[in-house]
C-alpha cells in the first residue's frame, strides 16, 4: 500500500462497499428481509432465528440475482487477487531469506495480505451459513467480519514504527474508525434489536474509511505532498472531522430520498416476498441436531 493506487484501490472498495451496504440497509429495513437457505439447514431451532438473523451481507436485487450470493463471492475474489498482488506480483512472497532473517521489504506484504486472508474468510463463512455446509452457529457471519475489521486495525496500529508524524497522525485516525466499525459489527451480534441503526453507522464509518484512505494517498504520495510540519499535522482532525460530517449530512439526504420516492414501493411489495420467502422456507428440509 506504499505508494498512491495502493491507498486509492481499497479506499475506492471501501467507498464502493459503503454505497451498498447504506442501500442494502434500507431495503432490508423496509421489506423486513428474512435469511433463507443456509440459515435454515444448521438445526432444529432454526425456525426462531430465521425471524431475526439477517446475513451480515446484502442479496442482490431481483428473483434471479437474490439466489446467488454475489457479495460473498466477490469477497473471497478480490481477498485472492489481493493476496497474489501482494505476495507474487510484487515478488514479496519470501518472508524469511535465505540468511534466516526476516525479509524487511516484504513484512509489508505479508501485513497487507494477512488482512486479505481475513476478509477472505469472512466471505467463505458467508457462503458456508448460505449453503449450509456447516452447521455454524446463528451471528457467526458478524464475528468473523468483525474480527476481520479488528485485524486490520490491529496490523494498522503496529505499522506505524518508523513514520513520520503526519503519516503516524494519519493511520491513527484510520485505525480508530476501523476499530469502531469493528465494534458495531460484534455488539450487532447482542443488539439484534438495533441492526438497522447499527448498520447504517457502519456504511457510514466504511465511507469515510475509504474517504480517508484517499486522504492518506493525496497527503503522502499525492502531486503535492504534505510536508511535515506540526500545522500540517494538526489540519488532519480537522479534515477528518469534514470527511464524517459531509458523509453523515449526505446519509441523512439519501435516508429521506429513499424513504420519499422507493419506501413505499419496497413496503408494498414486502407482501408478496414474504409469501415467496414462505414457500421456499417449506421446500428445504431441516437438519436436527
Amino acid at each position: 500500500m506504499g505508494s498512491f493506487i495502493g491507498h486509492a484501490v481499497p479506499g475506492s472498495i471501501f467507498l464502493f462497499l459503503s454505497i451498498w451496504s447504506f442501500i442494502g440497509t434500507l431495503i432490508r429495513k423496509h421489506q423486513n428481509t428474512k435469511p433463507r437457505r443456509g440459515l435454515l439447514r444448521s438445526s432444529g431451532t432454526t425456525c426462531a432465528r430465521l425471524k431475526t438473523h439477517a446475513p451480515v451481507w446484502y442479496p442482490c436485487p431481483g428473483k434471479t440475482l437474490s439466489k446467488i450470493p454475489l457479495e460473498p463471492i466477490l469477497k473471497v475474489l478480490c481477498a485472492f487477487v489481493g493476496v497474489l498482488g501482494e505476495l507474487f506480483l510484487h515478488q514479496s512472497w519470501r518472508l524469511i531469506g535465505k540468511n534466516g532473517e526476516f525479509v524487511e521489504d516484504n513484512i509489508n506484504n505479508h501485513s497487507h495480505a494477512a488482512m486479505y486472508c481475513f476478509f477472505g474468510l469472512s466471505g467463505v463463512v458467508d457462503l458456508v451459513m448460505w449453503y449450509g455446509i456447516i452447521p455454524l452457529p446463528p451471528m457467526t457471519d458478524y464475528v468473523i467480519v468483525s474480527a476481520s475489521f479488528w485485524i486490520e486495525g490491529f496490523l494498522f496500529y503496529f505499522h506505524l514504527q518508523g513514520h513520520s508524524e503526519i503519516s503516524v497522525r494519519l493511520h491513527v485516525i484510520l485505525y480508530i474508525v476501523i476499530f469502531i466499525t469493528a465494534a458495531l459489527f460484534l455488539a450487532d451480534v447482542f443488539f439484534t434489536q438495533h441492526h438497522s441503526l447499527f448498520s447504517l453507522i457502519r456504511a457510514v464509518l466504511i465511507a469515510v474509511q475509504g474517504s480517508w484512505f484517499y486522504q492518506i494517498a493525496f497527503v503522502l504520495y499525492g502531486p503535492n505532498p504534505w510536508k511535515n510540519t506540526p500545522k500540517n499535522v494538526e489540519v488532519l482532525p480537522i479534515a477528518f472531522a469534514w470527511h464524517l460530517f459531509i458523509f453523515l449530512t449526505l446519509s441523512f439526504v439519501f435516508v429521506a430520498v429513499f424513504n420519499r420516492f422507493c419506501g413505499k414501493k419496497y413496503t408494498r411489495d414486502n407482501q408478496l416476498d414474504e409469501e415467496i420467502s414462505d414457500e421456499e422456507t417449506e421446500d428445504i428440509p431441516l437438519k436436527s441436531t
